[in-house]
């Protein structure tokens, strides 16, 4: 009985959630950012769709969720949070077309299935050498950024304050050295993290310590807001994952959080907080995601086929400007980085088929993710991933795997791991 009401508890936490989207699209998003191509066509008919898909979608969320006790499941909880309900209420609120909206969906299904079905992977530890060899790299990236950073301005332009960060940040990428970006979202995402969470598992406060003073340094030197709050984030999936109902919680939490940063608003009429957690992180991506495939869907803008990724010299890419700034041009009418996450970024490679293609890559990667859990703590591991994992939201896919650190964080867990091994723990 207690499973049943936990489940229909779930349901009707996901509902009000679903709902609240609903009212702050139509009563904020669209009244205050319409600039920002957020415009309203109502549809009754996919309103009551979209929480008929929402429905089916959340069982197989909750029987994933309790099924396994995994990694994978704190990734797929951020899609179905992030991506999943703001694109259901975009397809009621914006007629979005159905046929993207359900390869969205079943290949999200997908995904879950075949993370369930699919058993763990085994792999051999690292040799001492190979551990070594990383270990003098990560240190000789820590030089290279923080040296670079401190002699070229860093601690001159060093800011805390959340109300000059643009400023801030204008000033840093007036700077550039040689795989710099790379390194820094390497160091802010996944090293210092990874010191981190290691620190809370070994309960060695010198290394929290390091971390913490590492990441506030990094962040006021280049004043990405993401880096000052991802300790906060790696600190409570580290704790959060370890409840049972995590799909309920979750949702309540994330209503909670919104409908918190809404009153603000119409108390204070400063949008900073609601503009951030509310359009930027739920409804930016999800309107991106509808953009590209506006775009991609006519027959008169071919696909890509990865043309300006892997296969760029192979493939003949079709465009004059990176696909970005083609989106941010066609829609916007200038030029910026219109990024958008991995379904969309699949579609503008090779439509519904690469997002299904894409979407077994993914669980491949995600499999092997959980199966760092046969040695490693599933918190652990989970709170190393988060963060390059957030960017399958707003990157494309290839760009998470390499720009956002998502491989470099697969090499810090099977580090910890041998690590693990050799100290005789399995």
């Amino acid at each position: 009985m207690k499973k049943y009401n936990n489940f229909f508890l779930t349901i009707i936490g996901i509902f009000m959630l679903k709902i609240f989207f609903d009212f702050i699209y139509k009563n904020y998003i669209i009244v205050y950012f319409n600039y920002d191509l957020f415009f309203l066509d109502y549809n009754i008919y996919k309103h009551i769709l979209s929480f008929l898909f929402l429905f089916v979608t959340t069982i197989l969320v909750y029987y994933f969720l309790s099924q396994l006790y995994t990694p994978s499941r704190v990734i797929m909880l951020l899609f179905f949070l992030s991506i999943i309900i703001p694109m259901l209420t975009l397809y009621a609120y914006q007629n979005a077309p159905t046929e993207f909206v359900l390869g969205i969906l079943l290949n999200f299904n997908f995904i879950m299935i075949f993370l369930i079905s699919l058993p763990k992977f085994k792999f051999l530890i690292l040799d001492k050498s190979i551990i070594l060899l990383v270990k003098v790299s990560i240190v000789c990236i820590y030089f290279y950024v923080y040296l670079f950073l401190i002699f070229s301005g860093g601690l001159t332009r060093f800011n805390l304050n959340l109300a000059e960060v643009y400023e801030v940040r204008e000033l840093y990428l007036l700077t550039t050295a040689p795989m710099l970006n790379y390194f820094i979202s390497w160091i802010a995402n996944v090293f210092n993290m990874t010191l981190l969470v290691w620190g809370m598992y070994k309960r060695k406060k010198s290394f929290i310590i390091w971390a913490i003073l590492l990441q506030i340094l990094i962040f006021g030197m280049t004043n990405f807001k993401t880096f000052l709050f991802a300790p906060v984030l790696v600190v409570f999936v580290y704790l959060w994952i370890k409840k049972k109902n995590i799909l309920l919680y979750s949702s309540l939490s994330v209503l909670m959080v919104m409908l918190f940063v809404y009153i603000v608003f119409l108390v204070t009429e400063t949008q900073q907080w609601a503009s951030m957690l509310i359009r930027r992180q739920f409804f930016t991506p999800s309107n991106i995601h509808m953009l590209y495939y506006d775009f991609f869907s006519q027959t008169s803008n071919p696909l890509i086929y990865l043309s300006n990724s892997i296969l760029e010299g192979i493939i003949e890419y079709p465009y004059d400007l990176s696909v970005t700034r083609l989106i941010s041009q066609e829609y916007w009418g200038n030029f910026f980085g219109a990024n958008v996450g991995f379904f969309a970024d699949a579609y503008s490679n090779f439509g519904f088929i690469g997002m299904f293609i894409f979407s077994v890559v993914l669980a491949l990667i995600l499999k092997l993710i959980d199966s760092f859990t046969i040695y490693l703590p599933e918190n652990l591991v989970a709170s190393i991933i988060v963060l390059p994992s957030f960017s399958l939201i707003n990157s494309a896919f290839f760009t998470t795997l390499l720009t956002h650190g998502f491989i470099v964080a697969i090499l810090m867990l099977f580090i910890l791991t041998s690590i693990i091994k050799k100290e005789g723990r399995v």
